[in-house]
């Protein structure tokens, strides 16, 4: 199985019954902000095969 379909999977995994309609990853600072935004928020080290960097990922279903 590809990387790519392994992430689709966990983010699906994550996300629950709804698909996201967008998601965010947010750089060094931006942090807060998925704390104002509602939805799931994935640690960025959850993603294997992204760089390793202080951010988090955030999917956001309707």
């Amino acid at each position: 199985m590809s990387k790519s379909v392994e992430l689709a999977r966990l983010i699906r995994d994550r996300a629950g019954d709804e698909p996201p309609e967008y998601g965010l990853v947010l750089g060094s600072g931006l942090g807060h902000l998925a704390q104002a935004v509602e939805g799931v928020a994935i640690p960025y080290s959850a993603l294997a095969g992204f760089p390793m960097r202080a951010s988090r990922a955030m999917c956001r279903s309707s």
